[in-house]
């Protein structure tokens, strides 16, 4: 939890049970943390899908934030989803940060206050990768005796 400054008051945000219980918010950080935005793309391709999959991301930092910035306000000071988007603004205002610069921020409080552990994301994504490197074949090593042993020059 931190105490953020907006328009003289302070307020405490935290990302804790209110926030994890915000369906559309661990929806969208799963969706930019596993980079499915890349993986939605259906183009063949593969640097095509990552220029698409990320404007497309980038295009929903705004509304993450929007969303992030009022659940993480939920647990100590609850406010209408736009009374605090407006709130938003005005700590964006003063701070002078771009949409961007606050994802940053509100990822890093994110970290802090465990959303990612308490919501799941972090064991979805663990399993994810795990399931994936299971998937994935193993390469048997070839031999190497056909190989000319090499000697130091020393």
């Amino acid at each position: 939890m931190r105490t953020i400054t907006v328009n003289g008051t302070e307020l405490n945000m935290v990302f804790t049970y209110a926030a994890a219980e915000c369906k559309e918010l661990v929806q969208r950080m799963f969706s930019v943390v596993s980079g499915s935005y890349i993986f939605k793309n259906n183009s063949e391709n593969r640097a095509e899908a990552v220029l698409n999959g990320t404007a497309e991301m980038v295009a929903e930092i705004p509304q993450i934030c929007s969303i992030a910035f009022y659940a993480g306000l939920l647990e100590k000071n609850p406010a209408s989803f736009e009374d605090a988007r407006s709130m938003m603004h005005t700590y964006m205002e003063e701070n002078e940060l771009s949409y961007a610069g606050l994802y940053k921020q509100i990822k890093t409080w994110m970290e802090e206050d465990g959303f990612f552990k308490l919501s799941g994301l972090t064991e979805m994504l663990e399993e994810m990768i795990q399931n994936a490197e299971e998937k994935i074949p193993k390469q048997p090593k070839a031999p190497q005796d056909h190989r000319k042993k090499s000697t130091s020059g020393k």
